[in-house]
C-alpha cells in the first residue's frame, strides 16, 4: 500500500496513517477502555458499599444515643412511644389500629436527624385518639410501601410520616423501589425462628409495652413481656453481638430470586417446625428457587416502618444471601436471611456501634436442626433456648445471652 505523501513548508514531507496503523490504534484505544471499564465498576462498587458502611454505622449510632436518652433499646412494636396512645372505644382501648407494628427504627427517627418526621408521628397519633379513628383516617399506616397522606382534622392533608423515603435506610447497591418508602437494613431477631413480637430471649426484635384490661381495679394497665433491655442485658458483649445488617429489597409479585423473595413452605411455625436446612434446600439455578412452592413473596423490605417479620427483621441461622422462607403469615412468620449486592457478603452493624463485612462462607453450625438441637426444646420453643447457638460463628453473633461470644470471624 503507497503512502501519501504531503508536501511540507521546508521541502520535507509528511507520512499519513495507513488503513493498518488506524485499525490497529483503535483497538488498543478499545482494549483500554475494556480494561478500564471493570476498574470504574468496582470503584463505583466500593463507593457504594461505603455508603452502605455509613449507613449503618449511622443507624447504629443512633441505637447508641437512643440507649443514653432512654436506658434501652427501641421496640421492635408495641413500643411504649406509641402505645400510649389509645382510646376506650377503639381496639378495646388496649391500642388503637396499627400502632402496635411501629419498628425499631421509627423511634430512631430524631436521632439521625429525622425529628420532623418523628414529630409528625405523635401529632397524628394525637389527633388518631382524639376522634377515636378506626379505619386510619388519622393513623399514620407503617406498612405504607408508596407515599400517601392523612387527614389533619382541619379538612385539610399532611403527608403519612410512614410514606417517605428515607435515605438512611437505603443501600445504593439495591436499585429496588427507588422513591419509596423501602428499607435495607433490618434488626435482628437472633439465631432462633419467631414470630415478630414474641418474646425471644436471643436477639432484639420482640415486644416490651402494651396496654390489657385490669378488673382490680378496673381499667387498662401498662405491662411488659420482657421488661427493659439495656446495653446490660447484651452479656455476649456489645462488640461480639450484631443488630443489624442488609437486606435485598423485593422485587414484588411472584419474585424467585433467592435474595429478594421469600419462599412459602405452607403450614405454619407452630404446627411445622423446619430446620433451616430446609429452605436452604429450595436454592435453584442461577440464584433463583426452584419451582414448585406454594408462593413467593416479593415485598420483602418495602416499609421501614413496619416492625413485622419480612419487613424489617432477619435471622443468623443460615448463612448471608441463603433462601429465606415462610410458613402460613409471611408477615409474622418469616425466617429472613441477610443479603446483599455487594460480593461475597453483607454488612453487619454491631452492638458497639462498629460495622463489619460478614463473608456467605462464614460458619453457621449445624443447619440440620433448631437452635439449641431438638432434644432442648421439645416444645418448638427454640427461640426460649438461653445456651451457645446451634449455628456456629454466625448464630453466636445473632443471640445476645448466649454464653458464646465471638472473638473474631
Amino acid at each position: 500500500m503507497k503512502h501519501t505523501n504531503v508536501k511540507m513548508r521546508g521541502g520535507g514531507r509528511l507520512h499519513a496513517f495507513t488503513l493498518v496503523e488506524l485499525l490497529v490504534v483503535i483497538a488498543i484505544i478499545g482494549i483500554l477502555i475494556a480494561l478500564l471499564l471493570p476498574a470504574v465498576q468496582a470503584a463505583r462498587e466500593a463507593a457504594r458499599r461505603m455508603q452502605c458502611t455509613n449507613n449503618l454505622k449511622q443507624l447504629s449510632l443512633a441505637t447508641h444515643t437512643f440507649h443514653d436518652a432512654h436506658k434501652r433499646y427501641p421496640s421492635s412494636g408495641w413500643d411504649q412511644f406509641w402505645m400510649s396512645y389509645r382510646n376506650d372505644a377503639v381496639c378495646n382501648g388496649v391500642r388503637m389500629h396499627g400502632i402496635d407494628v411501629y419498628s425499631f427504627f421509627a423511634c430512631l427517627l430524631p436521632f439521625f436527624e429525622q425529628t420532623a418526621s418523628y414529630d409528625s408521628l405523635h401529632a397524628q397519633l394525637t389527633l388518631a385518639a382524639q376522634y377515636g379513628d378506626n379505619d386510619y383516617t388519622y393513623t399514620p399506616e407503617p406498612w405504607r410501601d408508596t407515599p400517601g397522606t392523612k387527614n389533619n382534622g382541619a379538612g385539610g392533608t399532611v403527608p403519612d410520616p410512614f410514606g417517605q423515603p428515607q435515605s438512611v435506610f437505603r443501600c445504593p447497591s439495591d436499585g429496588q423501589r427507588l422513591g419509596n418508602p423501602a428499607c435495607n437494613y433490618k434488626v435482628s431477631q437472633g439465631d432462633a425462628t419467631a414470630a415478630y413480637d414474641w418474646p425471644t430471649v436471643r436477639g432484639f426484635a420482640f415486644r416490651r409495652f402494651g396496654w390489657q384490661q385490669d378488673d382490680n381495679p378496673p381499667g387498662k394497665v401498662p405491662y411488659s413481656d420482657n421488661g427493659i433491655i439495656s446495653f446490660s442485658s447484651v452479656s455476649d458483649g456489645l462488640s461480639n453481638t450484631l443488630i443489624f445488617s442488609e437486606s435485598c429489597v423485593g422485587k414484588g409479585g411472584s419474585d424467585t430470586g433467592v435474595k429478594t423473595g421469600i419462599v412459602e413452605l405452607g403450614g405454619s411455625w407452630r404446627n411445622t417446625r423446619s430446620a433451616p436446612g430446609e429452605c436452604n434446600d429450595w436454592r435453584g439455578a442461577n440464584n433463583s428457587y426452584k419451582p414448585g412452592a406454594e408462593a413467593y413473596h416479593g415485598g420483602k423490605g418495602w416499609s421501614w416502618g413496619d416492625a413485622r417479620s419480612y419487613r424489617t427483621l432477619f435471622v443468623t441461622m443460615s448463612p448471608p444471601n441463603a433462601p429465606s422462607c415462610s410458613h402460613g403469615d409471611v408477615w409474622a412468620w418469616s425466617d429472613n436471611n441477610a443479603s446483599s449486592y455487594h460480593t461475597g457478603g453483607v454488612n453487619i452493624g454491631m452492638c458497639d456501634g462498629s460495622v463489619q463485612f460478614v463473608s456467605d462462607t462464614i460458619n453457621c453450625g449445624n443447619q440440620n436442626v433448631h437452635n439449641g438441637g431438638d432434644d432442648l426444646h421439645p416444645s418448638g420453643d427454640c427461640y426460649r433456648y438461653g445456651g451457645p447457638s446451634t449455628f456456629g460463628v454466625w448464630g453466636a453473633l445473632g443471640s445476645r445471652a448466649g454464653g458464646d461470644s465471638v472473638g473474631s470471624f
